[in-house]
């Protein structure tokens, strides 16, 4: 987990340093991307989906279980999840980046905010 969680954070300034960098992508790109992770983050189940996932997701756990107690399949399984830990982590990624940019974004209108009082 500690690695998994140090290569999140590299990864994301990877990124911020990738974007900034204006000849090879450039303000507009990074605001679009900004703007879609935001969009993509907001996106949620209704209830009725939710309580239905409830079940199924229990049920899936169950199954995973008794899979990974017979040794050829357990190994498959771990294979699968070996398979996509990738993608997860590039997911993971940027939703941190997301996250990162909402709270400076947040903070910045905060700042703004205090010294329009003033």
């Amino acid at each position: 987990m500690w690695t998994y969680g140090l290569g999140l954070v590299r990864s994301v300034c990877d990124a911020f340093l990738t974007l900034m960098e204006t000849g090879r992508w450039g303000w507009q790109f990074a605001l679009w991307l900004y703007l879609s992770f935001c969009v993509a983050s907001e996106i949620g189940l209704s209830k009725v989906d939710a309580m239905h996932m409830k079940s199924g997701f229990a049920w899936l756990l169950l199954l995973l279980a008794l899979l990974n107690l017979i040794p050829p399949i357990g190994r498959g399984v771990s294979a699968c999840v070996m398979l996509i830990l990738p993608y997860i982590f590039v997911l993971h990624v940027m939703m941190l980046f997301a996250f990162t940019v909402n709270v400076a974004m947040l903070g910045v209108m905060l700042l703004l905010c205090r010294l329009r009082r003033r």
